[in-house]
């Protein structure tokens, strides 16, 4: 959509940017005087009306969680072309798929988004899609320094999940829990798998089995132990540890939440900040 093209009571300001879900988009909202970004979604199912009813439902869902950690939906619609969108605040800040972090940084990271998974699993909903893309970090508008972290597309994936049914896999490959890569559900376990792989990542540079070969990525997941990071420093022993705790392969083995994950997190890395 081109600027100043009129979608409902929004108004395109500019193209904030474009992923495997779709388009998001600044808008002012014309009705309500202010500035949001808009997400229109693309790709397979947008033309079977079961699965805009799905979203909708779902959608609506999801925009019930109120959480500190979870960026909150606005508005959702379908528009006249059957792509599903919804609204969100416009965000200051930048999401986490650059960059290093600090041991304080993932300590923070570990437990804001731990506590925002684990309260949308208690009221039944799966993220399906945890990774730095949909992680973002908050920061100051007027010094730039850094806030909290928060949870994008809550609800959003598991609302759009059929449109990858052709594949028969939802999610991003290099964050995707052994049991969704072999086909079964996704779980409040597999988004705590793909937290590990966020943090993995935050703390290395790249996710634990990163390859430029899928069926490499897979069998990663399914087979094989994710690099020590103790090959990238040998203070992370306890950071590594922590990780493989919800690296299991098995996922009755891992953590039994994400709060026992960051906590043990936590334990790990504090002691470097100290």
């Amino acid at each position: 959509m081109q600027q100043g093209t009129v979608f409902g009571d929004y108004q395109i300001v500019s193209l904030l940017g474009s992923g495997g879900m779709g388009d998001v988009y600044l808008v002012d909202n014309t009705r309500l005087g202010r500035r949001e970004a808009l997400k229109v979604i693309s790709g397979h199912g947008i033309d079977d009306p079961a699965y805009r009813d799905r979203f909708i439902a779902e959608a609506r869902t999801a925009a019930s969680l109120e959480h500190p950690s979870v960026v909150v939906i606005n508005d959702l619609g379908i528009a006249p072309d059957g792509s599903p969108w919804f609204t969100m605040p416009h965000l200051h800040g930048h999401d986490l798929q650059t960059g290093r972090y600090t041991d304080t940084d993932l300590i923070r990271i570990a437990r804001q988004i731990g506590d925002a998974l684990d309260f949308a699993h208690s009221r039944g909903i799966v993220h399906r899609d945890v990774k730095p893309a949909n992680i973002f970090q908050l920061k100051d508008e007027n010094d730039g320094t850094a806030r909290d972290t928060v949870l994008l597309d809550l609800g959003i994936s598991q609302a759009v999940g059929d449109r990858s049914a052709d594949s028969g896999f939802v999610g991003t490959l290099a964050y995707s829990a052994p049991e969704l890569v072999d086909g079964r559900p996704a779980s409040p376990a597999s988004d705590q798998y793909a937290l590990a792989c966020t943090l993995y990542q935050l703390c290395t540079g790249r996710p634990p089995f990163a390859h430029a070969q899928p069926a490499t990525v897979m069998l990663g997941h399914l087979r094989r132990q994710a690099p020590p990071l103790t090959d990238v420093h040998p203070s992370l022993a306890a950071f590594d540890a922590a990780l493989r705790g919800a690296l299991a392969k098995n996922p009755a083995q891992r953590y039994p939440n994400c709060r026992a994950l960051s906590d043990a997190v936590t334990h790990a890395l504090a002691p470097s900040i100290r």
